[in-house]
Order: C-alpha cells, then structure tokens, then sequence
C-alpha cells in the first residue's frame, strides 16, 4: 500500500505531480453527493463529503488521484414541486431551504463531460461514488457511465457506498447510524450529537433515531472496508484495461 500521507486530490497537485501520479496509477475517483438536510446534528454537505472522504482513502493507500466533490445531486425532476411542499404526494414534508437538487437528465449531461476530460488526463479508470442515494441519483449516475462506455475505452465504475457495505454492516439510512458513524469517522469536528435530536423540537426531523447508536469506531471500520474494496476493484479494472487494450493490439 502506498504511504497515506501522500497528495492525491487533483486540485492540490502541482502539474508534475499530476503527471507523476497519472502514470503511476490511472485511477480517478469522483465523488458525487447534493446539499441537503441531514438532521440537526451534521452538516448539508455531508453526501459529497462522505464520498469525498472515502475516495481519498482509497487513493491515498492504493493509487489514484481524486476530484474535488460534486455538490449537485438528482431526486428526480418532481422533487422541485416536493421540496416546496407542491406535491399532493407528500403535502407535510416540505423541504426547508438549503438542500439543492437538480435535473436528473443535467447531471448525465455533466458526468459525460466529467468523463470525456478525464479520458483526456489519460485515466484509464473511473470510480464513481455517490453518497446521496435515492433511487433517481443512483440510476442517473450508472446511465452516464454506461453510456460513455459505449463507444469509450475508459473503464467508468459507477456505485453507492451501501453496495461495499455488507461485511461490515450494511446501511443505507438517511443521517442515521450508518451515515452519522461514517461522517464521525471522516469529520469528528462537523458532527454535533449533543444536537440529535433537535433540541429546539425534540424531534429526529430529516435524520434517523438510530443515529443515536452511531460510534465513530464504527464509521473507522466501515472506511477502511470500503476504501479497501474501492482501491481493489479500482486495481482489476485497470488490470481489464491493459488486457483488452493488449488483446486489441
């Protein structure tokens, strides 16, 4: 494993140790999330940050260079009538201001210009990770990917975190247990437990009550499981890459 003091996020590398990096190991990974509410007790970017911190995980001890995160996110277009509280199908669960949400069909737009620029830094790999995970996000986010292999050599690998997550303990929640440990784990200066639930309401809103079963020892080890199969998945990719391009040659 390579030293995990190292640099690997793109927007801080000077040009020669992009370069260097690039060639060492063709990996990017690029984190996606939105801003949105998660509770009282973490913050709204916590979706793109999660991913972010994963990500550099898996750079800093496999390989790779990381983008700075993405923190425009998809709910599908209704969700602009659902977080103004417009939507029959949910009238009490407005959204209150500060979470964004974009056009699924804009951020397959966006992703398929990310991929053709990095094709262009000569990454023969992308690791896609989203940390914001409804249903509309995900399958954006893998129609991208799919698309540009159609007719592109860049391997484009494309997931949520739950996905890695099984033997570890699996989670998908919404600023619960799963999210919350994770994040303390990344961020223990952004977490503010003393604030969950609400103390102005006494209520969970936007979070889950099992956040109160988070532990930061339990978000170390869902890290370091995760960063462990994204680095490795990252590496037999890139062992298919130089396989497909040997056979073609």
């Amino acid at each position: 494993m390579l030293d995990s003091r190292r640099e690997v996020r793109w927007d801080y590398l000077l040009p020669k140790e992009f370069a260097a990096a690039v060639e060492e190991c063709p990996v990017c990974y690029m984190p996606l999330g939105t801003l949105e509410r998660h509770g009282a007790h973490l913050p709204f970017g916590l979706d793109a940050m999660k991913a972010h911190g994963l990500c550099l995980r898996a750079a800093q001890e496999y390989g790779g260079v990381v983008l700075p995160p993405l923190h425009w996110g998809t709910h599908g277009w209704w969700a602009e009538d659902y977080r103004r509280g417009d939507d029959s199908r949910w009238p009490a669960d407005k959204q209150p201001p500060g979470s964004v949400y974009i056009h699924e069909g804009l951020l397959i737009n966006l992703l398929l210009s990310m991929f053709r620029e990095i094709e262009y830094a000569d990454f023969k790999v992308c690791v896609v990770l989203t940390g914001h995970y409804p249903t509309q996000q995900v399958a954006a986010v893998k129609s991208a990917a799919q698309q540009h292999m159609v007719s592109n050599p860049l391997k484009v690998w494309a997931l949520c975190e739950p996905e890695l997550s099984g033997e570890v303990e699996v989670g998908a929640d919404h600023a619960g247990k799963w999210e919350t440990s994770i994040f303390w784990a990344l961020h223990p200066d952004l977490v503010k437990m003393e604030r969950c639930p609400d103390p102005e309401t006494g209520l969970f809103t936007w979070c889950s009550e099992d956040a109160l079963e988070a532990s930061p020892e339990l978000g170390e080890r869902v890290v370091q499981y995760i960063a462990e199969q994204l680095g490795q998945g990252a590496a037999k990719l890139l062992e298919e890459y130089e396989q497909e391009r040997d056979c073609g040659e």
